[in-house]
């Protein structure tokens, strides 16, 4: 039996076997780049721009020619025809 750190034992039908552990792999972190002020700035402005334009709605009204019926109208006629049809 070997006493490895990345071998553990296991009970297997009732004989002890060893069993390999899975190694654990490490994150690797990200470097940041150093940036120039003027990129900063940029980057400043474009991200409060940005933010800016969530507020807005740039999305047209809807404008087609079919009336916008709602779900809740179709639910409700249903139930009268089942109801008319079992009397």
């Amino acid at each position: 039996m070997s006493t490895s750190s990345r071998v553990d034992h296991a009970v297997i039908g009732g004989v002890v076997q060893d069993v390999k552990k899975k190694k654990k792999k490490k994150k690797k972190k990200k470097k940041k780049k150093k940036k120039k002020k003027k990129e900063e700035e940029e980057e400043e402005e474009e991200k409060r721009k940005r933010r800016r334009r969530r507020g807005r709605t740039t999305k047209s009204p809807v404008t087609s020619d079919d009336p916008v019926i709602p779900r809740s109208f179709f639910i409700f006629s249903l139930r009268r025809l089942v109801m008319l049809a079992l009397g």
